[in-house]
């Protein structure tokens, strides 16, 4: 360790790997149990030197700062309950705390780089993803991936290496369904088609196929990688 003592004693012994993340969440098993718990778990974190993000009321009792901790509602299944609309009377107002602090309650949250969505299920997470892929491909997609002048294997690199570490990021624990395969696949097929150069007409007229083009780059398909990562 840098900045040591030079007449520190001890055995000096090296960690390999530290890994470290403040975030952190807490699940309650009903309303009533978050509103008594949440101040609790506030004043435990305050007495270790941590600091919870709690929102701010002004004296009108409206928000004057937003809480960076946030309230995630989960449900059941819409299916079991009697006014879907409400969740049956859900109370989903903000959660107030002692000296007019508060936290709001969400639809979704970022974790730990990934989305927990109310419903429980990944699409927001799969959409999110793929959104920022496109980003990272709109990018580089004149200088590399639509230029002539680049070859296929440094496209192929640049593709797996950025475009699909930022599409599949987090894929280990999705759950998917047939639906969110095929956002990915539309995805990946697009992809292709620009780096090769080619319109959907064109594959269309000449009936090639996404994995026709994915040999041209020597690319899998999608559902291959997304298999890869969540069989390691």
């Amino acid at each position: 360790m840098t900045g040591r003592r030079p007449t520190a004693r001890g055995e000096e012994f090296t960690v390999p790997d530290s890994e470290y993340a403040d975030d952190t969440a807490l699940p309650f098993c009903s309303r009533a149990d978050l509103d008594a718990q949440t101040p609790r778990v506030c004043a435990h974190f305050k007495r270790w030197g941590m600091e919870v993000h709690e929102g701010v009321l002004d004296e009108a009792g409206k928000v004057a700062k937003e809480s960076k901790s946030e309230v995630l509602f989960c449900s059941a299944p819409l299916h079991m309950y009697a006014d879907a609309g409400t969740f049956d009377g859900a109370d989903l107002s903000q959660v107030l705390l002692p000296n007019r602090r508060c936290m709001r309650i969400v639809t979704e949250f970022p974790y730990l780089g990934d989305i927990v969505a109310r419903d429980g299920g990944d699409g927001t997470a799969v959409d999110r993803r793929i959104s920022a892929a496109s980003k990272a491909f709109g990018a580089l997609r004149k200088c590399i991936f639509a230029s002539s002048s680049v070859n296929a294997g440094a496209k192929r690199a640049v593709y797996e290496s950025i475009v699909l570490s930022i599409l599949l990021y987090g894929c280990e624990s999705w759950c998917l369904t047939e639906t969110h395969r095929s956002r990915l696949r539309t995805f990946h097929a697009q992809s292709l088609r620009a780096m090769c150069r080619v319109t959907r007409k064109h594959t269309w007229q000449h009936h090639i196929s996404t994995q026709e083009l994915g040999q041209r780059l020597r690319l899998e398909l999608i559902d291959t990688y997304i298999d890869r990562h969540q069989l390691r």
